[in-house]
């Protein structure tokens, strides 16, 4: 994020596009399914199955994300353009 200068710690409306289904969608073409907006009412009725499939999904998305990051050095954001996310040994600073 701070490549692309965002802050990782306040959102603000520059992070639109950035979201890990957006991204991976973009990039991967495999993103989140709509779980997560009924992630507040599984956890009060206690569906822990599908809260931890739902959150371990989420991790497999960012792995593979990594991956292909480490693989490629960029990723697509939400308009399909190249974000570099990765600097070759001889650009970095």
């Amino acid at each position: 994020w701070l490549r692309v200068n965002l802050d990782p710690w306040e959102f603000t409306g520059a992070h639109r596009g950035f979201s890990l289904n957006t991204v991976a969608t973009a990039t991967l073409g495999l993103g989140k399914d709509d779980l997560g907006k009924e992630a507040p009412r599984l956890l009060k009725d206690q569906f822990w199955d599908v809260v931890v499939t739902y959150c371990m999904f989420d991790v497999k998305l960012t792995r593979d994300l990594c991956e292909f990051i480490d693989k490629y050095g960029y990723v697509l954001d939400g308009r399909d353009r190249v974000v570099r996310i990765w600097a070759a040994p001889d650009e970095v600073v």
